[in-house]
């Protein structure tokens, strides 16, 4: 995470670099296939790091997605 903040020591920007929790949601109100709903998962995981959370009302591929260390939570939209 990025934290930009006034500075009051040389009166300009200070910038800061934190690590925290970091969850990226994907929220899909109809699931694709299933190779293309993983190519995008993997496609999230070489940039991020945190946890990956799919929301839909579609649980087809929980088990799937549970296997692979994705959190799934099924959610009428």
């Amino acid at each position: 995470m990025l934290l930009i903040s006034e500075s009051d020591d040389h009166g300009g920007i200070g910038v800061t670099w934190r690590e925290g929790p970091l969850v990226l949601i994907e929220a899909k109100v109809k699931l694709p296939t299933v190779g293309e709903l993983m190519r995008q998962l993997q496609l999230y995981r070489t940039a991020f790091r945190g946890k990956l959370v799919v929301v839909s009302p579609d649980d087809a591929y929980v088990d799937l997605l549970r296997e692979q260390d994705v959190t799934f939570i099924k959610c009428e939209m």
